[in-house]
């Protein structure tokens, strides 16, 4: 389990976000974790967002949803009224965590502690399914990204590997497919966290 956990509150309701946040202070603490409150539309890897259920809901997905796996923690949807999960749960919604708005602290202490026993007992799968992406990648391929993780521009790269700028960026955007990435900030985030292990071959 990460040290640090980057949370999103979604929900035009202050007050009951406010009472999210003080509950999610005491449950991290308990565990010995640190968090971050950050923007819904923030280019970090959001781990926990909690998000009120909006009008036209189907219509609007989240955007973690579109990179399967993003994140640590997942999704937890507000509704106003607790009822509204067996009357009209969608099958895109179900893998999510319902809570509604009158319920007690107690409840959103039980889905986080849920949520964090299921985010624990799948580390070694997300550990293997790295592992499995990064070794599809060709050695000129890890080289642009272990050079991208050192913050050299493509220019500065394509030097040192004696490449054009252009095969550069076609090393980038094939390696960020290969690993399931969509945007660069993504890659980048991937890159910081240790995502090539220790440099090898430079």
């Amino acid at each position: 389990m990460k040290s640090h956990i980057f949370v999103a509150i979604q929900d035009s309701n202050r007050f009951f976000a406010l009472g999210i946040q003080y509950i999610l202070q005491a449950y991290f603490q308990e565990k010995g974790c640190t968090w971050s409150l950050v923007p819904a539309a923030s280019e970090i890897a959001i781990d926990l967002m909690v998000l009120a259920k909006p009008a036209g809901w189907a219509k609007q997905p989240c955007r973690l949803w579109e990179i399967p796996g993003s994140t640590l923690l997942g999704t937890i949807v507000v509704r106003e009224n607790i009822i509204d999960r067996a009357k009209s749960a969608k099958p895109s919604e179900g893998e999510l965590n319902v809570l509604g708005r009158r319920e007690k602290p107690d409840a959103l202490m039980c889905l986080l502690e849920e949520m964090y026993c299921q985010a624990c007992l799948q580390p070694w799968e997300s550990e293997k399914q790295s592992t499995d992406r990064y070794l599809q990648l060709t050695p000129r391929e890890r080289q642009v990204l272990q050079w991208i993780r050192r913050e050299l521009t493509p220019n500065q790269i394509a030097n040192r590997l004696s490449l054009s700028v252009k095969t550069v960026s076609t090393h980038k955007l094939t390696a960020m497919r290969k690993l399931g990435f969509k945007r660069s900030s993504e890659l980048y985030y991937w890159l910081l966290q240790g995502g090539l292990g220790q440099d090898r071959g430079l």
